[in-house]
């Protein structure tokens, strides 16, 4: 069965709620099990956001993540066919491809 809309945003908000009641906790208290509970509700929210499987997301390494670089909307037909909102988006979302045969992370 395909989740209903109406229950994937309560899901997300449910989400946002966990993740900034973990925030303000560690503002106060920097234990390893906020940090642990933190971590654990930002890897939901990426592989939600993502619509991917836990095992993909939890390949990403820190070092991959950082070396990736921002999409470039260098091509100008495809620029000027994005709407205004999808440019930004580009500007601040980065793809990842997770190539199954090596079990390796490539950031595109």
């Amino acid at each position: 069965m395909i989740p209903l809309t109406s229950d994937i945003q309560k899901l997300n908000q449910y989400i946002a709620a966990e993740s900034k009641k973990w925030q303000a906790q560690l503002e106060s208290d920097t234990d390893a099990e906020c940090w642990q509970t933190l971590a654990g509700v930002t890897l939901v929210s990426i592989i939600l956001f993502n619509r991917r499987r836990a095992g993909e997301t939890e390949r990403l390494l820190l070092h991959e993540d950082n070396k990736r670089s921002t999409y470039n909307l260098s091509v100008k037909d495809i620029a000027d066919s994005l709407l205004e909102v999808e440019r930004v988006l580009c500007q601040t979302i980065s793809r990842v491809q997770i190539t199954r045969s090596h079990g390796s992370v490539r950031v595109l």
